[in-house]
């Protein structure tokens, strides 16, 4: 007896979603066509905010609600997430919402220099054991990269529950010195961060739980200044 090789659903149901609204990505390299999908979309606004790990979409998709003259571009690996997120947008009717479904290392080397005005990662996988800390997303080189594709005084807004990874990120900034730190807390991000708080769906699900979420907002620091440290 021969079993049919199982596939993932969600790969055709994101490919049968408009590809005004989600980038498909089947394979995790970008093809030529998909990365002048991407330029085009780039193109049709000045201001772009990165949703770093955006899930299901709940954050980016109420973050675009609110601010509908940037392109708010959304990046998840899962097809399942990034078919939910794009399905939320959908459903708000938001034409500044863009969902790649792709890797975020891969995606941010697809971007433009210096063309990212903000970048939120919320609640990244911490990799908790120490022989996983290798896989961890916000390490010395992503942050290096990161800095290239933001704008000058551009952001990173980063939440987490696993307060080791916010001590090492946190730690890791201070020793670039490309970025500086904006605001910071260990304790209630929302209360820190007026203009970064909407709730994430993890962020509720800690927050009901009474687990304590930080919160790190760094701004970057543009060569010429660094040139005069």
């Amino acid at each position: 007896m021969r079993f049919k090789k199982w596939k993932n659903q969600y790969i055709d149901l994101v490919q049968s979603l408009p590809p005004e609204l989600i980038l498909a990505c089947e394979a995790d390299q970008f093809s030529e066509q998909e990365l002048a999908s991407l330029t085009t979309r780039l193109s049709a606004f000045d201001h772009l905010i990165l949703d770093i790990g955006c899930g299901s979409g709940g954050h980016v998709v109420e973050l675009a609600s609110r601010t509908p003259a940037a392109l708010h571009l959304g990046i998840e690996l899962r097809f399942k997430r990034a078919y939910r997120a794009a399905e939320k947008g959908a459903r708000a009717g938001l034409n500044n919402l863009y969902i790649v479904r792709n890797e975020a290392r891969r995606t941010l080397d697809a971007l433009p220099d210096g063309s990212v005005n903000g970048a939120y990662v919320n609640f990244p996988d911490p990799w908790a054991k120490r022989r996983w800390e290798k896989h961890r997303l916000l390490n010395s080189s992503f942050l290096k990269l990161l800095h290239g594709k933001l704008k000058p005084d551009g952001f990173l807004s980063y939440k987490t529950d696993h307060s080791e990874y916010f001590e090492q990120t946190a730690q890791l900034v201070q020793e670039l010195g490309s970025f500086e730190i904006v605001k910071a807390s260990t304790t209630d991000s929302a209360s820190v961060v007026e203009d970064h708080k909407i709730l994430t769906e993890f962020e509720r699900l800690f927050r009901s739980k009474g687990t304590s979420v930080s919160c790190l907002v760094v701004k970057k620091i543009a060569a010429s200044s660094l040139s005069n440290i």
